[in-house]
């Protein structure tokens, strides 16, 4: 019965870690989960109770009781109300993705991504307006709930681990690099930075989102040297990292590319490495 439970455990994490993933894709980069009937992210996760058994024989009873009453397979044919705990914020992806294509359907993928921005400061008023309820719901009710999805499943793996090593500095890492990213992420879209850097973009494409973010980095003083100061917290985080796992790539690009708008934008009065250097030690609460 225990290796049957290790087993699961093993297939549930893996399953949440992906729809993790996906739901952080979405959010950050406006990336599209590619959702395929019979394929794993398609699959519902565990109801709570079963998910939170901390031993085999209250996990073969939950699961006893879970097979008596049996659940629907796709999370695309059920309302996100109708779930609980985890599936429910996952379903909230699914929910966001569907109107997503509706919405690309309507004005074309373009303009649509500026849409999507969350919280952006870039770009016209009838683009920012034109998703706000959506993104605005989407980033309430998911962010709110990722770090402790993301606590919860560490708790879930660790518990694996004999001695449970790395756990606190695991959890705090992850929610460091969530918090510096997303504050980031707050005032300058990570299409718009993709843009400037020229990754995947064209001459022309990459030209107009120099312009606009150097526009905003002048007009916004105290905005962009906060924006800085989160990148340079995320170069301080990584820069003693073995291996970088996915949100910690997402992190330095994004503070990478920053970096460089912020120094284009200051090509008067070039950063000061002496000034930066100070914010690499600083402490982050």
């Amino acid at each position: 019965m225990h290796t049957t439970w290790e087993k699961w455990v093993a297939q549930e994490t893996r399953r949440r870690a992906i729809q993790l993933l996906d739901s952080l894709a979405l959010i950050f980069c406006n990336l599209q989960p590619v959702f395929q009937a019979n394929q794993l992210p398609m699959i519902e996760p565990c109801a709570d109770n079963l998910w939170r058994s901390h031993t085999a024989e209250a996990w073969s009873t939950e699961m006893a009781e879970a097979t008596a009453k049996p659940r629907g397979c796709s999370v695309q044919s059920r309302a996100p109300q109708n779930f609980d705990g985890f599936s429910s914020s996952f379903a909230l992806v699914v929910a966001c993705m569907q109107e997503r294509q509706l919405l690309i359907s309507l004005v074309g993928p373009n303009n649509h991504l500026e849409a999507f921005a969350i919280e952006s400061s870039l770009g016209g008023a009838h683009l920012r307006s034109f998703g706000s309820s959506l993104a605005q719901s989407f980033a309430d009710t998911k962010l709110r709930r990722l770090n402790d999805e993301i606590e919860s499943l560490t708790e879930r793996f660790i518990s694996f681990d004999a001695g449970g090593r790395g756990e606190v500095e695991g959890r705090n890492k992850v929610a460091s690099l969530l918090f510096h990213t997303a504050s980031i992420f707050r005032h300058v879209s990570f299409q718009a930075l993709l843009r400037l850097s020229g990754w995947h973009s064209s001459t022309a494409e990459m030209e107009n989102a120099t312009g606009e973010l150097e526009g905003w980095v002048l007009r916004n003083p105290g905005s962009s040297r906060k924006c800085l100061s989160h990148a340079a917290a995320i170069f301080a985080q990584l820069r003693s990292t073995r291996h970088l796992a996915c949100i910690d790539r997402l992190a330095l690009i994004s503070a990478v590319i920053y970096v460089r708008l912020y120094d284009l934008s200051r090509t008067r009065a070039p950063i000061n490495l002496a000034g930066l250097s100070s914010l690499l030690s600083h402490t982050w609460e």
